[in-house]
């Protein structure tokens, strides 16, 4: 085993940052709280192409915001 950190400890870590990051959905001034989802899709009678295919709204009509996190490995000799 060498010393170099595990992808374990990474991942963990990452998803601890996560929680704190988007706090209480239950908070109004949250702004990654949603009321609901919306289905955007080609073919539907209320497709707008200026908007995602799939989003979450949130109560006032506003798209909420998500968060994505990308991990990079590189393999080591």
């Amino acid at each position: 085993m060498s010393f170099f950190p595990s992808s374990y400890f990474l991942t963990k870590d990452m998803l601890v940052i996560e929680e704190v990051i988007r706090e209480s959905c239950f908070d109004k001034y949250n702004v990654f709280r949603l009321n609901h989802v919306v289905l955007n899709l080609p073919g539907m009678s209320s497709y707008d192409q200026s908007r995602p295919l799939v989003f979450k709204v949130k109560v006032d009509g506003s798209i909420a915001v998500d968060l994505y996190f990308y991990s990079i490995t590189v393999a080591r000799r």
